[in-house]
């Protein structure tokens, strides 16, 4: 577990998908000086996937958009992947067990979705975490 400056660990992903993904216009921001205390090997594969995840199903849009961001919920911090693609693709997506069991013990996976409206991906890292 070490400090993982997440802003622009997100915007190294979004270039290499960029660079090696199917070509696509979508807008990806993200809040500035997240920060997580993590494995950044672990919590760098989690975003590829969440992230990898929205790309794909953004692919409906004109211009698809993605959300980083976190919140502060009960146990703490939770970080969220949101986009404006198919919505209900995400809550039965096996690349989301796939996540969760990345995360391990003590850390969490949920989605929110709404057929054709987006979804967001919630996910915690258990004991740990910070804004």
């Amino acid at each position: 577990m070490e400090p993982v400056e997440v802003t622009p660990l997100v915007r190294d992903i979004e270039a290499r998908l960029r660079r090696t993904g199917r070509p696509r216009n979508v807008e990806i921001t993200v809040d500035d000086g997240l920060r997580a205390h993590a494995d950044a090997r672990l919590l760098e594969d989690v975003l590829e996937q969440l992230l990898g995840m929205a790309w794909e199903l953004t692919r409906a849009r004109p211009v698809g958009h993605v959300h980083v961001g976190s919140i502060q919920g009960p146990d703490g911090p939770a970080y969220f992947v949101r986009d404006d693609g198919q919505g209900s693709a995400h809550a039965d997506d096996p690349d989301l067990a796939e996540v969760a069991a990345m995360i391990g013990d003590g850390g969490r996976v949920w989605t929110e979705a709404a057929p054709g409206a987006g979804a967001t991906i919630y996910f915690s890292l258990g004991t740990g975490g910070e804004k």
